[in-house]
């Protein structure tokens, strides 16, 4: 589910050991949390031109981590 407001978009999320999730159409965040201290943000890319925006997890639990992403601009 994807949640968009003025200055934050959330995700909910289900990461398996170390996944990307892309965002596309976003600005460059100025903060990306996750609401799972198990659920950690290990990088982030962005590419201005496209509006792609790509944020690398990775989850304490290789069964899987839960949790919500959080965008801020």
């Amino acid at each position: 589910a994807l949640n968009v407001e003025k200055k934050a978009v959330k995700s909910s999320v289900r990461v398996y050991g170390t996944q990307e999730v892309d965002f596309y159409g976003v600005k460059n965040p100025v903060e990306i949390t996750t609401s799972n201290p198990k659920l950690s943000v290990v990088n982030s890319k962005y590419e201005a031109e496209s509006k792609h925006l790509v944020v690398t997890l990775n989850a304490n639990d290789i069964q899987g981590e839960t949790g919500e992403i959080v965008l801020k601009f």
